[in-house]
């Protein structure tokens, strides 16, 4: 069983508007609805209930008391996870959106095939989380937790939206709380000066790979993560005049003059966020790789993608759309042509590039994962360890409050951890054993 979803039965699920329409249009008409404001999170002891007349083949009963196995109860079970899903995709994040999609189907299908005698209740809250720590994936190992988390996470949203009309006399988050997680296995891994470099070297001179070569080292010098790389539009590299204290040499008295400087930036949206309020600094040589990338791709629009995806039929696409009246600027792209990378596929991109520099070995295909390969994993090199490598870097000479700041934490502990680890690496209490 993979992270993405759980193959317990082949039928795919319908999430379109005018689907769900079409099965409603099968429910019983019923008198009237309770519905509340939509909201995802509500205590247990706030229960308003208004009740609204019923809109024309839209009414569903109460889940609560509904068995997916009982005739017609399925059809009002579907029903409400539609609903759901349809309110995620209008108040949530596309990336929740899609994994509340994948997990809550999964969670309906083992309902429906494990115990489809039983209502929505604690009993099948704890047989389904039982069920998820004993579940093996492809490789014949257990999930880990952040994965059983992710599919937790997605009912307990659930049955919170459901308490909102029907109100529960239990707490989902204590029937089902998250896994814990040992953090302790998780290794913050950086690269070595030496190695970034061989990294950088290892792409070639074509266009996709001087798009490699800027985004790996993008990430290295600002330590973006790769969701904030596949936000960033090329208009969001925007040039500041900054005022700086530039000391005069020569000077008998120590003193210093306002100096203006242009300085690039580049604006990013990191997970959680859906404004792009942060920023990092561009030095002169990651500004001049990009520009690299940047002139060898031609004209842009600001609301392309600052790394696109580059194959023959959308760069047929892009030069009979610039060839119009406007040029790039008045380009309008089909919905169908996406232009963006997906952050699967720039992991894959700078993971392939350090197989090829020896950075880490390349997974061998049907081979079942040995004992201890989980913890072996988490001790390899990821492209997120570009990351690790620029927090390092940067923990070595500056404070936490500037490092923080470079990373976009919340939690200035979590940026600690890593001048831990710089002190215990060059300041550990064992260098002052010497007698002996």
């Amino acid at each position: 069983m993979s992270s993405a979803g759980l193959p317990l039965h082949k039928r795919e699920p319908l999430t379109k508007w005018s689907d769900w329409r079409i099965l409603m249009a099968t429910i019983p008409d019923q008198k009237e609805i309770h519905s509340v404001d939509e909201s995802d999170s509500m205590s247990d002891g706030e229960s308003p209930m208004t009740t609204l007349p019923r809109e024309s083949g839209e009414g569903i009963k109460n889940p609560l008391r509904l068995q997916p196995g009982r005739d017609g109860d399925h059809v009002h079970l579907e029903a409400t996870f539609y609903h759901y899903l349809l309110f995620c995709q209008a108040n949530k994040a596309p990336s929740t959106h899609r994994i509340y999609q994948s997990t809550l189907w999964a969670f309906y299908r083992w309902w429906r095939q494990e115990w489809p005698s039983e209502t929505l209740g604690p009993t099948l809250l704890h047989a389904y989380k039982i069920w998820l720590c004993e579940s093996r994936d492809r490789g014949q190992e257990r999930l880990q937790a952040r994965s059983i988390n992710n599919y937790l996470a997605a009912v307990r949203a659930f049955c919170r939206w459901i308490h909102a009309r029907y109100p529960l006399s239990w707490d989902p988050g204590r029937e089902i709380p998250d896994e814990r997680v040992d953090n302790k296995t998780y290794q913050r891994l950086p690269l070595s000066p030496t190695q970034v470099t061989t990294l950088i070297l290892s792409f070639d001179d074509s266009l996709i790979g001087k798009r490699d070569a800027a985004m790996t080292y993008l990430m290295a010098k600002t330590g973006l993560r790769a969701i904030q790389i596949q936000r960033a539009d090329c208009g969001d590299l925007e040039c500041l005049e900054i005022q700086v204290h530039q000391r005069v040499d020569g000077a008998r008295e120590a003193h210093s003059e306002e100096v203006t400087r242009l300085q690039w930036i580049l604006r990013t949206q990191g997970k959680g966020q859906q404004t792009k309020e942060s920023f990092v600094n561009l030095m002169p040589e990651v500004y001049a790789r990009l520009q690299r990338y940047l002139a060898a791709r031609g004209p842009v629009s600001p609301r392309e993608p600052l790394f696109a995806r580059h194959h023959d039929k959308l760069t047929a696409h892009l030069a009979q759309a610039r060839s119009k009246q406007g040029g790039a600027e008045g380009a309008t792209l089909v919905r169908n042509e996406r232009l963006r990378l997906t952050t699967r596929a720039i992991q894959l991109r700078i993971t392939e590039a350090m197989i090829r520099c020896g950075l880490r070995e390349a997974a061998r295909p049907g081979e079942a994962a040995p004992a201890g390969s989980r913890r072996n994993r988490q001790r390899r090199v990821t492209p997120h360890s570009l990351r690790h490598t620029a927090a390092t870097e940067a923990a070595r000479t500056e404070s936490p409050f500037k490092v923080q700041a470079m990373l976009d934490h919340k939690d200035i502990r979590t940026t600690q951890k890593y001048f831990h680890t710089i002190d215990r690496l060059e300041e550990g209490a064992e260098y002052a054993i010497t007698r002996y």
